[in-house]
Order: C-alpha cells, then structure tokens, then sequence
C-alpha cells in the first residue's frame, strides 16, 4: 500500500507548498505545486503553459522544505486534466535506487 501525504503549504516549503520542476525534452521546465505526494507518485498543479501531456517521460526535482536540497525523481505522466485554468498532472514514479530511496525517506518523515 502506497503511502500518501496531502502537500500543504508551509513558512519552510514556500507560499504555494513543495515545489516541482518537471522537463520533458520538448520544451521549456515546466514549474508546479505538488499537491500529493506518495510513494507510487505524485500530483502537480503546473504553474503557466507546459508542453507536458500524458505518456511523457519526465525528469523533475523536488523541493519539499526551502532549508532541504531538492530531490531528483523521474516520472512518467499518466494523465493532465485543466482545472480552473491550470494543468493538472499525474505522475507515476519510474525511478530506482538512492533518489527512490531518498523520496521515500522525505515521505515517510512527512506521515
């Protein structure tokens, strides 16, 4: 079972929440706000336009705390949907190893 933790803003994480920087290798780094994180994946409101869509595989880093290092991850988007006005994505978690490890880690310290 997958553990999952509803993303809130924070004095540490920033105005908007833990932030997500996600690149396709087609156009430019989209920005977004993760508003859930799991262990299986995450979901990101994308902030301004974004050649993002679904099927894409997607590098991004994760910034869950300002004072932490961000945290590399790769994904791959299983669908987008606007919501009032904004592009909402979600991803799958397609990487192994230490990042995977330390995501999980982060995630666990937030439950």
């Amino acid at each position: 079972m997958a553990t999952l933790v509803e993303t809130m803003p924070s004095a540490r994480s920033g105005p908007q929440g833990p932030m997500a920087w996600l690149e396709n290798g087609r156009g430019p780094i989209a920005r977004g706000v993760v508003e859930l994180l799991s262990t299986q994946g995450a979901h990101i409101r994308l902030m301004g336009e974004s050649s993002i869509e679904p099927g894409d595989e997607v590098e991004l880093r994760l910034s869950l705390d300002r004072d932490s290092p961000t945290v590399a991850a790769t994904g791959q988007v299983v669908f987008t949907q606007e919501v009032d006005g904004a592009i909402e994505c979600e991803l799958e978690w397609t990487h192994t190893g230490p990042e995977r490890e330390q995501l999980e880690a982060l995630i666990a310290a937030r439950t």
